[in-house]
């Protein structure tokens, strides 16, 4: 299976009703860690629609950002980052997704973002300032091409993702187990892994790393609306719904035992 069957598969087989599955989100749709507290700052956020916006704003000012600024992005979501840069810092947005589902959803009222149903590795021209990209290396066979991917398309990129920690040694076969366990047929993402691919491909990097506290109130928060409207999830998908409060756990445990971390970096060619 390759990259964007995967995707496919994890982002559009899963859920039968798809946006109204995910109506436990906040009301920016954003599927990935918000920005709740800050390292120096303490709590910034009273719920996750304010943490998102944190998160964006963090993204805004780690690179940068700038009228007239040209923005690549790989893994849409549902596109209400894209939309959020365009209105607030006037900037070009190109953004990339292979789910059609999620397509369907943010091609809806995107004046100013240029929406593509598109892989990443199909994309073989054009320079932006910046690139984005979270949540979407993990699905990837071939980590150090994505890399070099936005290093050939940018002049300096954001990845965040979740890592295995530079300490975890797991065997070929736990490493199996974790993937089927969280639902990503792809591979997991392991930091020094990450830190070699930069260095090889020349790329200078600065990184930092999110506290725990970020992913634990962004779960949580996605629960209590979950629990809130569990006979209408398990209407739509029992599996789906039984299955987030599995993975919750499951990473929250990884967490705490020390196998996962979330760093940011930012590469610059």
């Amino acid at each position: 299976m390759n990259n964007i069957a995967r995707q496919r598969q994890h982002y559009d087989e899963v859920i039968t009703d798809y946006a109204e599955f995910y109506s436990f989100l906040d009301k920016h749709m954003s599927y990935s860690c918000n920005l709740w507290f800050d390292n120096e700052m303490g709590s910034v956020a009273k719920n996750n629609a304010e943490a998102t916006i944190n998160k964006w704003e963090e993204y805004a000012d780690i690179l940068k950002l700038k009228e007239g600024m040209s923005v690549l992005v790989v893994g849409s979501g549902f596109g209400h980052m894209e939309k959020y840069l365009t209105k607030h810092y006037g900037v070009k947005v190109t953004s990339l997704n292979v789910s059609e589902e999620q397509f369907k959803y943010y091609t809806q009222d995107c004046e100013g973002v240029d929406f593509k149903l598109q892989s990443w590795e199909t994309l073989y021209g054009g320079n932006y300032d910046v690139g984005i990209s979270e949540g979407v290396m993990v699905h990837q066979s071939d980590k150090r091409e994505f890399f070099k991917f936005f290093k050939f398309h940018t002049k300096k990129f954001l990845i965040r993702e979740m890592h295995l920690t530079n300490g975890t040694q797991l065997t070929k076969e736990e490493c199996k187990n974790l993937n089927f366990t969280y639902g990503f047929s792809g591979s997991y993402c392991h930091t020094q892994e990450s830190l070699d691919n930069i260095k090889d491909l020349g790329l200078k990097v600065t990184t930092s790393y999110w506290d725990i506290e970020n992913y634990i109130k962004t779960q949580k928060g996605w629960l209590f609306e979950m629990d809130k409207n569990k006979k209408r999830m398990m209407e739509i998908n029992e599996k789906a719904y039984k299955d987030r409060d599995f993975n919750f756990n499951l990473f929250l445990n990884g967490f705490f035992d020390g196998w996962f971390e979330m760093p940011l970096f930012l590469c610059e060619v």
